[in-house]
Parts: C-alpha cells; sequence; structure tokens
C-alpha cells in the first residue's frame, strides 16, 4: 500500500516536546475541528507524524478533536494512526470511540491498513513500515470490528495480508475468525493468491481454515488450477490436498496423479 508522504511543513510542531505550543493554539483557537486545507485539521496533522505523540493527541482529544473527523479522502485520524504505526494513539484513538470499521474514499478500513505493508515516497525517501502486530490485536479485539469487511476492489484484509505475504498478520485474522472465501471484485480468493505466489505456509493455514479449493475466478480458474499453471509438484498438490479434508483428498488423489 503506497502513501505519497503529505507531512505538515512544520510537524515538528507537533511534537510531545512541543505541548505548550499546542495547548497556547487551543487556547487562541479554540475549535480543535477547524479544517485548514482539504477538510485536514490540526488534528488530522499532529497524527500524521512519525512521533508517538500521546500527550498531544491527548490534549487535543479533551478539547474536543473529532476522533471520527474525515479528510477530503474520507482519512480518519484512526486511519493516519494506524498507517503511522502509532500505538498508544491508536489505542487512545479506539477507547475515545474512534470507528474500527470506517472507510476511507477507497473502501479501506484501518484493518487493511494495519495488516499489509506501508510504503511512504517522497521526493527523496522511500520507507517501508511492516505491520504492527500489537495495533493489529488492538483492532481485532474491538467488539465492533468487521474483519471481513472489503474495499472498492472486493478485497479483505486477509486477501491483503496473503498477497503480500505476511503470514503473521494473517494468522491473527485466521484467530479472529477471517473468511477465507470472500471474492474480490475478479472472483478471486485467498487461496488464488496465495497459490500463484510462491510456496509458503499461508496456503496451508487457508486450507485449514476452511479456503475452498474449487472456488472459480473470473478467468475460470480455480486455486488448484493456479497450483499447476505454475509447476508445483505432485508431492505438493498431494501434501495441500491432505490438509483440505481426508474424504475429499482420497476422491482427488487419483487426478493428481495424471501430474506426477
Amino acid at each position: 500500500m503506497d502513501f505519497l508522504a503529505a507531512y505538515h511543513p512544520n510537524w515538528y510542531i507537533f511534537n510531545d516536546s512541543n505541548l505548550a505550543f499546542i495547548q497556547e493554539f487551543l487556547v487562541r483557537e479554540g475549535n480543535p475541528n477547524k479544517p485548514y486545507y482539504s477538510g485536514v485539521t490540526i488534528f488530522h496533522d499532529a497524527i500524521n507524524i512519525p512521533s508517538d505523540n500521546i500527550r498531544v493527541v491527548r490534549e487535543l482529544i479533551n478539547a474536543g478533536a473529532d476522533v471520527n473527523l474525515r479528510t477530503h479522502l474520507d482519512l480518519t485520524p484512526l486511519h493516519l494512526a494506524v498507517s503511522q504505526r502509532k500505538q498508544q494513539v491508536v489505542k487512545a484513538l479506539i477507547q475515545s470511540g474512534a470507528s474500527v470499521n470506517a472507510k476511507d474514499f477507497l473502501g479501506r478500513t484501518s484493518l487493511h491498513f494495519a495488516v499489509t505493508p506501508l510504503i511512504f515516497r517522497g521526493p527523496h525517501m522511500k520507507l517501508r513500515i511492516p505491520p504492527d502486530p500489537t495495533i493489529i490485536n488492538n483492532l481485532l479485539q474491538h467488539k465492533d470490528i468487521d474483519c471481513n469487511a472489503m474495499d472498492s476492489n472486493g478485497e479483505t484484509a486477509l486477501m491483503m495480508a496473503v498477497k503480500d505475504q505476511e503470514m503473521s498478520a494473517a494468522l491473527q485474522l485466521f484467530r479472529n475468525e477471517a473468511n477465507p472465501n470472500i471474492c474480490n471484485n475478479d472472483f478471486e480468493t485467498p487461496l488464488h493468491a496465495a497459490f500463484s505466489l510462491s510456496p509458503s505456509y499461508i496456503e496451508i493455514q487457508l486450507l485449514l481454515s476452511g479456503a475452498n479449493i474449487y472456488s472459480v475466478d473470473k478467468n475460470g480458474q480455480t486455486p488448484l488450477d493456479i497450483l499447476l499453471k505454475n509447476g508445483q509438484t505432485y508431492h505438493f498438490l498431494v501434501h495441500c490436498m491432505q490438509y483440505y479434508n481426508e474424504n475429499d483428498y482420497v476422491q482427488q488423489k487419483g487426478k493428481l496423479e495424471m501430474y506426477a
């Protein structure tokens, strides 16, 4: 997931070391929800910086900052905090009533942001930020979380984690009963995606979680078709089928032997 770095030009003023400046601003302006460009407020800018400035964020929340206020791209403070991997800020926002299922203009929830590596690109920088298991856990523990929410491409957080081969994030989703059979807009399931990549434990975990090996994508291919197309060995195919279920394995073993 790529982002163009767009920090406030004086982003350092939002560090906790400048809390007095924020307090003076609140006394002078009074309204932390007043947008000054593209729906962005001082609250959004304070969250969208690299440092985990929990004192500044709490000061703004206590002053009435709206924890669900959206930018012109429908990004909420929680989206921004998750993208910056700010554990304390994420926790504070959730405790203050931030919606864990809010979607941005591309239909992505905070969980979509949390389970995939984020690539920040600027004029002279490229920064890769891996998923943070603590943040993922904070989101998944929320009573209202929809771990199967789909973005505008029909992709769930599980699909994104599988495509990026983020095994740890995928396992966290499996433990929270993420559905492995939800198709995206191309009728691909996470198992289609997993079998199109180099072999890993993800496909086995998908099968153990009930992934359907016979789902058909828009090209008429099942995950098994993709596996065969990519030249996987007979023994690997048999290994995967054993995890599908014992009865199905016995039924399909004869069909697989033609590829031995």
